[in-house]
């Protein structure tokens, strides 16, 4: 494996380094775990063209799962996001319901666009991120350790310069006054 398979990962058939690599992840064993922690080797896209380390994934049901869609390409994909691979994903660090502040702060960064795109779908994304801002800092605030604040001034100084809500413009015809009408005037 480590001289054959992961140096080559790439130029693999990619159903072939799939099962190559849900074998990997179901030995348990220390070695192979090295391995599969430093490569790019978990299939995130349909056809296994793009490729991640475990530490980056998200696991497709969990809570974290929320703050992401298909196209972040941070889903397992393919064999290995399937039943005891999965939990051999989350044993090498595949995040299930916490994520790193700088994920949020992406996450954030991304509502604007996905608003542009689909506005449900945004609404839905800057629901889901605000939940977990206040879950994050709730767990912050029971926590035995607590970050700096020099760390927590880095992330509010972040996290202040994002745009979490925007104004609707106002719908055709609609007949009362719209607020952000006071705003656009402006």
């Amino acid at each position: 494996f480590r001289s054959v398979v992961f140096p080559n990962l790439q130029e693999m058939d990619a159903g072939y380094r799939e099962r190559l690599i849900s074998f990997a992840l179901l030995q348990e064993d220390q070695d192979l775990d090295n391995l599969l922690l430093c490569f790019d080797c978990i299939p995130v896209t349909p056809d296994g063209s793009r490729l991640r380390k475990p530490s980056d994934l998200i696991h497709p049901t969990a809570l974290a799962s929320k703050l992401f869609s298909r196209e972040d390409e941070r889903f397992p994909h393919g064999l290995v996001a399937e039943g005891k691979n999965l939990v051999a994903l989350q044993r090498l660090g595949m995040k299930m319901n916490d994520v790193e502040w700088e994920d949020i702060i992406e996450r954030t960064k991304s509502i604007e666009s996905l608003l542009e795109e689909d506005v449900e779908v945004g609404k839905q994304r800057q629901q889901n991120v605000l939940s977990f801002i206040e879950r994050k800092l709730l767990m912050l605030s029971t926590s035995k350790t607590t970050p700096t604040q020099e760390i927590l001034r880095d992330i509010a100084d972040h996290l202040c310069y994002i745009p979490l809500f925007f104004l609707h413009t106002k719908p055709k015809d609609f007949p009362l006054k719209w607020h952000s009408e006071e705003y656009n005037a402006n």
